[in-house]
C-alpha cells in the first residue's frame, strides 16, 4: 500500500499478501456493512509491515494469517473468529483492542499477539462455545474485561501489570501463568 487505506464494501476478503510501501507504515481501515464479514487469508504485513488496522463493529473479522504490525493502535471492534493458528505480531508502539469476542471457527485455534511495548485490551469473551486452544499474550499491560476460556494454556507476559477489569473479569484454562512486573 503506497497510502493509507480505507476500504468499505458489504463482505471484504484479502486473499493475498497485504503490505505497506517499502519504508512506511501505512493504516488499512476496513469498513463491511450489511452485517459482512471481513476476512484475512494472506498473510498481512508479510514483508513490509502495516501500520494499522481497524474494522467497524457491523460485522465479523476472520483472521486466517499473521497480522505484521509496526506503528499505531490496531483495533477490531468486531467480533474476531480465528481460521487459523494466528500470531499478531507489533514491533512499534501500538496497541491492540478486541472491543468484541474472539472465538475458534469451530477447531481449536491458537492465538498469539506479542507487542513490542504496546497494550493489549481484551473487552469482550475470549473462547467460549468455540474454544481458543492456547494464547500468549506479550504487552506492556494486559486488561481483560470479559470470561477468557482456552481449552490448554494461557500465558500473559505483561512489564507493567495484568489488569482484571469488572465482574465478569475470569480466566478459565488447563495451564494459567502470568509473569507481570
Amino acid at each position: 500500500m503506497g497510502a493509507n487505506t480505507t476500504v468499505t464494501g458489504g463482505s471484504i476478503t484479502f486473499a493475498d499478501t497485504v503490505d505497506s510501501a517499502v519504508g512506511t507504515n501505512r493504516s488499512l481501515v476496513v469498513n463491511s456493512s450489511g452485517s459482512g464479514t471481513t476476512t484475512f487469508i494472506g498473510a498481512i504485513g508479510g514483508t513490509e509491515r502495516l501500520g494499522s488496522i481497524t474494522t467497524n463493529a457491523d460485522g465479523q473479522t476472520e483472521i486466517g494469517a499473521d497480522l505484521n504490525l509496526n506503528g499505531s493502535t490496531t483495533t477490531f471492534f468486531d467480533a474476531v473468529i480465528l481460521v487459523n493458528n494466528v500470531t499478531i505480531d507489533q514491533d512499534g508502539a501500538g496497541d491492540v483492542t478486541f472491543a468484541s469476542t474472539i472465538t475458534g471457527d469451530g477447531s481449536t485455534r491458537d492465538l498469539v499477539v506479542d507487542l513490542a511495548s504496546g497494550d493489549i485490551v481484551l473487552a469482550g469473551d475470549v473462547g467460549g462455545a468455540a474454544l481458543i486452544g492456547s494464547l500468549n499474550l506479550m504487552a506492556g499491560s494486559v486488561t481483560l474485561s470479559a470470561s477468557l476460556t482456552a481449552q490448554n494454556e494461557v500465558i500473559i507476559s505483561a512489564n507493567n501489570g495484568v489488569i482484571l477489569d469488572g465482574a465478569n473479569a475470569d480466566v478459565n484454562a488447563n495451564s494459567l501463568s502470568i509473569d507481570a512486573d
